[in-house]
């Protein structure tokens, strides 16, 4: 069972679930919560799969549906601080919206990427790593560097221990929000 190759097959089945934990620790450490990361994902994987399909290729289709997860976040942050909705009622919607976005546009039918070039992101290897696990290690690294030696890092830490002093401080609370959620 202690095998190199089980190991990689564990953390392969969780380099997803990775990703939607640091996305998850920048919300957490605000003091909200985001249960729209898992719909996210699978609109924006909808979504480029469906651009491609279409004809576009990868390098233009995959920023494009980041790009609408984004803007997910974004609507999540803003109605969250600016409306005053609690973030779990927010993300409980766009969910829903979320989840059903790639039912509607697809027909609820599987989509097919053809493309060899884009099937590096999920089968290739750097370094000896499968490309998904190489790509955590990346994620962990850049988001630790914001977390402990940016400005962004001292504000999201701070507007979720006391948003109100991080506010008298100067901390722009609203921008930090809508940044995390994005």
């Amino acid at each position: 069972f202690r095998t190199v190759q089980n190991v990689q097959i564990l953390l392969l089945n969780g380099a997803v679930i990775a990703f939607l934990a640091m996305g998850q620790t920048f919300v957490l450490l605000t003091g909200g919560i985001d249960l729209s990361t898992g719909s996210n994902v699978a609109m924006t994987g909808v979504l480029v799969a469906v651009l491609m399909k279409d004809g576009l290729p990868w390098e233009i289709a995959v920023p494009l549906a980041i790009s609408a997860g984004v803007l997910l976040g974004v609507f999540n942050g803003v109605f969250i601080h600016y409306v005053r909705l609690p973030a779990f009622i927010v993300t409980f919607c766009t969910f829903g919206v979320a989840a059903s976005i790639p039912m509607i546009i697809t027909g609820a039918n599987s989509v097919s990427v053809k493309d060899p070039d884009f099937a590096l992101i999920g089968r290739g290897n750097v370094l000896g790593l499968p490309m998904p696990i190489f790509l955590v290690l990346v994620a962990a690294v850049v988001l630790t560097v914001i977390l402990r030696y940016t400005p962004l890092g001292v504000q999201i830490y701070a507007t979720g221990g006391n948003a109100e002093a991080s506010r008298l401080a100067g901390v722009n609370i609203g921008r930090t929000i809508i940044t995390v959620y994005a």
